[in-house]
């Protein structure tokens, strides 16, 4: 075979070809967990993770790394989206700085949403539940940040379009602040797609602790001192 295609996460497809092996993460997995992933060593002249996104791929460096072993020329990230990110010498270590640096600000980051959560608590605890109307005239602000992509139906996808599709009908016209388009929105709807940055995705947990500040940054930015109701989405 001369190529081949790792499924990470990815909605799409790609075309069967008789010179190229298509599998799954998992499979990958497997080949690592039984050992036979040595057969598989530079034995293919390209290699590449296809992904729903690029922002997205966890443990960049590790799969970038594992890539590169399975190839004896080039290999890649590419995403959904037309995005492609050759792993290069270059790239393998700017990948490898910043797991390095990530590793250093742990603490850090961690601390800091442990004083969050205490502060929260302090001031949230013990305190009598707000009386306020709603002021039907702001506009309503629907929050969805969750680290899902990808998602085509299913009952939050429903939820979301159901209330965003409706809100108009009662108050001024929504904004939809989100991780990834959810098709069933009406396209009219204000839609700005806030992604990721690509801190800590070699850590388990972190990129979601870190985004909560990299969304929280944007939407204000793009709420830009409205009067708004907010409403958010969890999965």
């Amino acid at each position: 075979m001369q190529k081949i295609t790792i499924l990470k996460d990815a909605v799409q497809k790609p075309e069967v070809s008789a010179h190229t092996t298509i599998i799954t993460f998992d499979k990958l997995k497997n080949w690592i967990k039984q050992g036979t992933i040595v057969k598989h060593l530079f034995g293919y002249q390209e290699a590449e993770i296809l992904t729903y996104h690029l922002a997205i791929i966890p443990k960049p460096f590790q799969i970038a790394v594992l890539l590169r072993l399975l190839s004896r020329n080039t290999c890649c990230f590419r995403d959904e989206q037309g995005l492609r990110c050759a792993i290069t010498i270059r790239f393998l270590c700017k990948l490898f700085w910043q797991l390095i640096r990530d590793y250093r600000r742990r603490p850090e980051l961690i601390q800091k949403v442990h004083c969050e959560v205490e502060y929260l608590i302090k001031h949230s605890t013990g305190k009598p539940q707000s009386s306020r109307m709603i002021d039907l005239s702001a506009t309503p602000v629907y929050l969805r940040t969750d680290l899902w992509f990808g998602v085509r139906s299913g009952g939050s996808v429903g939820h979301i379009a159901g209330v965003l599709n409706n809100l108009g009908e009662f108050t001024d016209k929504p904004m939809f602040l989100t991780t990834d388009i959810i098709p069933t929105v009406k396209t009219e709807i204000e839609t700005h797609v806030i992604l990721p940055d690509n801190s800590y995705w070699d850590f388990k947990e972190l990129p979601s602790f870190q985004f909560n500040e990299v969304f929280d940054q944007n939407a204000r930015q793009l709420m830009n001192d409205k009067k708004i109701i907010i409403h958010l989405s969890k999965i």
